[in-house]
Order: C-alpha cells, then structure tokens, then sequence
C-alpha cells in the first residue's frame, strides 16, 4: 500500500514500511533533501531512519509522524509553522517538535503557512500563520511559533484535521 501526499508544489508517496519518496519543488527545503534547492522531476528516497506513519505538505513545509508518534517538520517557518520557535527561520533536515514532547501524536495536516497535529487523546494542537482565524486561537491574527493547544474543543475528541490553502476543516465527535 502506498500512501500519497500532494502540497502546493511538491508531493510524497508514503510506503507500507514507512519509508517516503519526495518529488517537486524544493525551494523552501520542504523535501528534506539538503543536497539540493532545485525541483526534483523523479520520486527519491528521503533519508531518515525511523518509520513515518503520517506526512503532509504545506506550500513550502512538511511535517510528518514516526510510528512512535514523534512529529518532525522541515522547510520553511518564517509564520512558525514548523513548530520550531523563533530561531529556525528554515530547517532542511526533519527536525524534531520537541514542544509536543510529552504527545503521542497521530496526526498531522499541514496548510498553506500553518500546521495542525492530533494526539492520541483526540486533542488539538496548531502553529503558524493565525490569519483569518485559522488556528483557532483567542489572539486571531497572531503568528504563533510554537504548537498550543486549541481549547476551543473541550468535551470533543478530534478525529481528522485536513487542510487547503488558507484555511482547514476539522472534523470532530463529541465523548
């Protein structure tokens, strides 16, 4: 089974053991292959030696979960939506969330400049860009550079977080 991922500009298929072959733009460092800053036209192996269970695109970010449900992201964070802070303009190889230490997440969805993670408890966590609301966050257009959780789901369990562009659809159930 093989799993695909499409952004903006570049694409992912994910395979049965966990392995991820990249392809398209890697202008922002979003394919995780530092060798290079040009477009790769073919699938190429990303090198990385745990086995990915989630990954998703931005426009020009990537963010993925291993199967021990740590989050790693690469690529452009200039609105925070690596999840990395305030130091990591870019990062060209997967580094670790290490704000979402203590989270076993299951899943991840990027947009066009934002980020959304799921735990394993159906919690929601954002990052990035805040335009227009998209993180749900009380401070609505503000940037945030680290994930936070959303509490504007109390009493619900997040199911799927999907996103397009600008903005992201959730989709939850209630306990």
């Amino acid at each position: 089974m093989i799993r695909l991922s499409a952004g903006c500009i570049s694409s992912a298929a994910l395979t049965a053991c966990g392995h991820v072959y990249v392809w398209g733009s890697n202008s922002g460092g979003q394919l995780g292959l530092p060798e290079t800053n040009d477009s790769v036209l073919s699938p190429v192996l990303m090198p990385f030696d745990q086995q990915i269970v989630h990954i998703s695109f931005g426009y020009y970010h990537t963010a993925f979960v291993t199967a021990g449900g740590e989050v790693f992201a690469f690529g452009n964070n200039f609105n925070g939506q690596l999840g990395l802070g305030v130091d990591v303009p870019q990062s060209v190889l997967p580094t670790r969330v290490t704000s979402l230490e203590g989270c076993v997440i299951r899943d991840v969805a990027c947009g066009e400049s934002h980020t959304a993670f799921i735990t394993d408890a159906g919690s929601l966590y954002t990052c990035g860009e805040g335009r227009h609301g998209k993180l749900c966050s009380e401070q609505d257009n503000d940037n945030q550079l680290i994930p936070f959780k959303v509490t504007k789901f109390k009493g619900y369990t997040v199911q799927k977080v999907r996103m397009c562009g600008c903005t992201y659809l959730k989709i939850v159930s209630a306990q």
